[in-house]
């Protein structure tokens, strides 16, 4: 058996128009949080860049080759260690 409701076709207007905006703002938020999701990334990786440059004492540029070499590698840090044993 089924029920049926009736709604004004006013009233049902002002639930679509409502479906609507909480449709755009939900879009608008999750917007928000893939650029907030974006600037995490970034930070986090200058914090790396940092790190590799205060523990092998060299520039920017050796830092993020550095790095790179390393995420080629899968993070087994064959690069950092080379650097290291230059250093010594």
């Amino acid at each position: 058996m089924q029920r049926m409701i009736l709604v004004p076709v006013e009233q049902y207007n002002r639930m679509i128009e409502s479906y609507d905006k909480a449709m755009k703002e939900l879009h608008e938020v999750r917007e928000q949080l893939k650029a907030m999701k974006n600037q995490d990334e970034d930070v986090t990786q200058e914090l790396k860049l940092y790190e590799v440059m205060d523990k092998h004492g060299c520039d920017r540029d050796v830092a993020e080759l550095l790095l790179r070499d390393q995420e080629e590698t899968t993070g087994s840090g064959v690069a950092i260690s080379q650097q290291e044993e230059r250093n010594t």
